[in-house]
């Protein structure tokens, strides 16, 4: 049998024993009457509706969330199809609205390619990008180009790292430098916030 764990005060249980299994049954049903608040479900939904927004795919918020694939894929997928959104257990909830930075799947590309022609800006050629962090020349100038919209979580990280390492240092190519500006390219200074996709930049 498993010792109850739940605080008396707690309204929405997340004890595995039976007896908070059934309250939380009841709970999650009286909530989704009306009854009672539905577990911050309302804040949680637009917490996922801002990272969706910001181009990161359901994998990606629920490796950042800790939940598995399915708790934030379904509810999306159902939300998409019936118009309803799905009322979240407290503790899952409360995942998703202090969750981390994503481990796994896509993100959108604009932070990446930002970060690439900053690097560009100042003088980084894509073959010596590609020396330094290990990724395919390919790679590096899809992202940077406007072909890509999303990118691998992995990617990113790498990009942002790379960025981060040398993204004041001046690379070894002016000719690169004179026409990343003349396309209008901003460098790694003209950003408040390079993953805000509402930013402009300059």
């Amino acid at each position: 049998m498993t010792e109850c764990t739940r605080r008396a005060t707690t309204r929405w249980a997340t004890c595995p024993c039976d007896g908070c299994r059934r309250l939380a049954a009841r709970t999650t049903k009286s909530a989704r009457l009306g009854i009672l608040p539905a577990a911050r479900s309302s804040e949680a939904w637009r917490e996922i509706d801002r990272l969706l927004e910001r181009g990161w795919s359901t994998t990606a918020i629920a490796s950042a969330c800790g939940v598995a694939l399915p708790t934030i894929d379904n509810a999306v997928r159902m939300r998409e199809r019936t118009g309803r959104a799905t009322a979240f257990h407290y503790g899952t909830a409360e995942k998703i609205l202090a969750h981390g930075e994503p481990t796994r799947g896509e993100i959108s590309a604009e932070g990446s390619r930002r970060r690439l022609r900053a690097l560009a800006v100042m003088g980084w050629t894509i073959t010596e990008l590609s020396e330094r962090s290990g990724l395919h020349r390919r790679t590096l100038s899809i992202v940077r180009s406007d072909d890509a919209e999303h990118v691998k979580v992995e990617t990113a990280a790498v990009i942002t790292a790379l960025f981060d390492s040398i993204g004041m240092e001046q690379g070894g190519s002016e000719m690169i430098a004179r026409e990343a500006r003349a396309k209008g390219w901003i460098g790694p200074l003209g950003w408040d916030d390079i993953d805000d996709l509402l930013e402009v930049g300059g």
